[in-house]
């Protein structure tokens, strides 16, 4: 990347990160509570690394202590696992819940993220892809942000704060396969990470995880395989019942200090749900129309 793309990309961010910092502002002002719904935020990280890549957006070491300690000080930071008990009984007796994730398996999760998480005691659940556990694929180009291995998930799972879930073989998105093909992408994640850890997994998500990014018809491969859950990217701090197949999170990136954090869990930023929605539903429509027009 030459010195001038650089800056352009690095403009460009500056300007839609002022742009959602500001609809947030007034989404919070706005917003008229459901509650109907279950308010948990669950978070999505994916790296803690000090090196930078566009593709990652990793959040640095220094800022994911103060995340922690943020966390920690004003939150009640729940599993994932007692969350979906809430959600399904559809009230949450705990004051301020939160729920921490990271997605595909990165060395850091290991290396930095994992002795900060058990320095303030908090509980995570990890996504791992198992064939960038098993070095068969690179997630990203960029040896920085390498995968864990097999002994590491092992280390993390046996402290009784870190939970794994599945994401896949090989982060194929799973819309683009056949619908066999996805099933065969849960299927062995699963498989591969039980072999490895001899504990049963029952925890999933899609990779990307946009409601275009996945079939439906696949919640019932998930029930079968005795998962209790699928979280996605929609970005949004509340649940129903209806959507443990398709589970709301919070993305959380490297640039995200302690106010942007503080407005994403407050739910400031949950107009973003429904600009998803509203871009799902309009490719659908594009698709529709082209299959006509055939």
């Amino acid at each position: 990347m030459t010195a001038g793309q650089y800056k352009l990309i690095s403009y460009s961010r500056s300007i839609k990160y002022y742009a959602k910092n500001c609809l947030a502002m007034i989404w919070s002002i706005c917003k008229i509570e459901n509650k109907n719904r279950v308010k948990i935020p669950i978070l999505c990280y994916h790296s803690v690394n000090n090196s930078y890549n566009d593709e990652v957006d990793p959040i640095n070491s220094e800022m994911f202590d103060k995340h922690l300690e943020f966390l920690a000080s004003n939150y009640n930071v729940i599993t994932l696992h007692e969350a979906l008990k809430h959600i399904k009984v559809g009230y949450c007796d705990v004051d301020n819940p939160v729920v921490l994730t990271f997605d595909d398996g990165y060395i850091d999760n290991f290396e930095i993220a994992f002795p900060m998480l058990k320095k303030y005691k908090i509980p995570a659940t990890i996504f791992v892809v198992t064939n960038f556990l098993n070095k068969s694929i690179d997630l990203v180009d960029d040896p920085a942000f390498g995968p864990l291995d097999w002994k590491q998930l092992v280390e993390m799972q046996s402290s009784g704060l870190i939970s794994i879930g599945a994401h896949t073989v090989s982060h194929n998105i799973l819309s683009g396969l056949t619908l066999s093909q996805a099933e065969q992408e849960i299927v062995e994640s699963k498989a591969a990470i039980q072999n490895h850890i001899n504990l049963s997994v029952d925890l999933f998500a899609y990779p990307n995880g946009q409601l275009s990014d996945f079939q439906r018809d696949l919640g019932n491969t998930l029930v079968q395989n005795k998962f209790i859950c699928a979280c996605s990217t929609m970005w949004r701090t509340t649940h129903k019942v209806s959507e443990c197949w398709r589970l709301n999170r919070v993305m959380i990136t490297g640039s995200d200090d302690l106010s942007v954090l503080s407005a994403k869990v407050s739910g400031h930023f949950d107009y973003i749900y429904f600009i998803h929605l509203a871009r799902h539903y309009f490719k659908k429509l594009i698709l529709a129309k082209k299959f006509i027009n055939v």
